[in-house]
């Protein structure tokens, strides 16, 4: 499978429409620029990937904002004082974000995927049978 800027690439070459734009920048993004260029094959590859990969950075936020949108109008919105409340349990175990993960995984019976599984170590210890699958990632 093509990597995106290849795909880019190709589809330049096949007739779409490519378009120059300047962009200014100074010594410490041109130090950036460098770095990412010799991985992702030039600086113009480099500035694409970056497009990419900031719209799909984009449309997780859509989606994720959506999917909060959707629970709070089905369930309502999370109770701030039971989120007080876990927070509270677990302090020092964790944050409470990884709380209210680890919350959305029980209320839906999902997976959490994590780079860190120790994280949620002491928040799932509790759980008994309602533990939610966890699954490591990278």
């Amino acid at each position: 499978m093509a990597s995106t800027v290849e795909q880019m690439e190709s589809d330049a070459d096949a007739g779409a429409t490519a378009e120059t734009a300047t962009v200014r920048l100074d010594d410490e993004d041109r130090a950036l620029l460098d770095e990412l260029a010799s991985e992702f094959g030039g600086r113009s590859a480099a500035i694409k990937q970056g497009l990419v990969m900031l719209a799909e950075e984009h449309r997780r936020r859509r989606a994720l904002a959506d999917f909060m949108a959707e629970w709070v109008a089905e369930s309502g919105p999370p109770d701030p004082d039971g989120v007080a409340a876990m927070r509270e349990r677990h302090s020092g175990e964790s944050d409470v974000v990884d709380a209210h993960v680890l919350a959305c995984a029980v209320r839906l019976d999902d997976t959490v995927i994590t780079s860190d599984l120790d994280d949620f170590a002491g928040l799932t210890a509790h759980l008994g049978e309602a533990e939610p699958r966890a699954r490591h990632w990278r």
